[in-house]
Formats: C-alpha cells, structure tokens, sequence
C-alpha cells in the first residue's frame, strides 16, 4: 500500500465507495475500511520495523493507540457508506459486464 499510515478519511472513502458500488450495507464499509488500514498498518511497519505505535508514524500521529485509529477509520467509514447510499448516481463500475459501462458517454 504504502510506507505511511494513510488518513483515515481517505481509507473510509474507498471503502465507503465500494459499499455504495455494490449496495453493501454500509456496516461493511467498516469491515473493509478496517482492513484496509490494517494492511496499511502492516506495510509501513514492513517499511519501518522500529516503529512503535503511532506517536512515531510516518503520517498522520494525533491517536493515543492503534486501535484509536482503527476505531476511527471504522466510523468514518460506515457513516460515510451510510451517507452515500442516498445518493441516486449510477456508479462507474458495473459487476455486471465487468467494465465501466456506467462511465457517461462524452
């Protein structure tokens, strides 16, 4: 992924998008955003193994603990799937044919 903690608003998008893509319940945006992180997590520490918790990371370190973090990127991403599920645009992947037919035709 990379070798910086992400912020957690940009990792509860991707999943928060995903859910709404698919028409997930927005509960699992928060699987996913969780997940996401933690690989996030896993590869800076692959990239920087004297890291010791955030306080230290490279990117974003205002959290007393990881699972602080975690806690958060979980949040944002259920309320941000929540949200966009109300949202009436078509999304740009179709799982149907496997492309991205939704795209407009310009």
């Amino acid at each position: 992924m990379s070798a910086y903690v992400c912020n957690p608003i940009h990792i509860a998008t991707l999943a928060a998008y995903r859910c709404w893509a698919d028409g997930s319940d927005p509960a699992a945006a928060a699987e996913d955003a969780e997940a996401l992180a933690r690989a996030n997590i896993a590869s800076m520490r692959y990239r920087y193994p004297d890291v010791t918790g955030p306080a230290d990371w490279p990117g974003p370190t205002d959290y007393a603990s990881e699972e602080v973090y975690l806690a958060e990127v979980r949040a944002l991403a259920e309320r941000l799937a929540a949200d966009v599920s109300t949202l009436d645009v078509p999304p740009i992947w179709n799982p149907e044919d496997g492309g991205m037919s939704g795209l407009p035709v310009l």
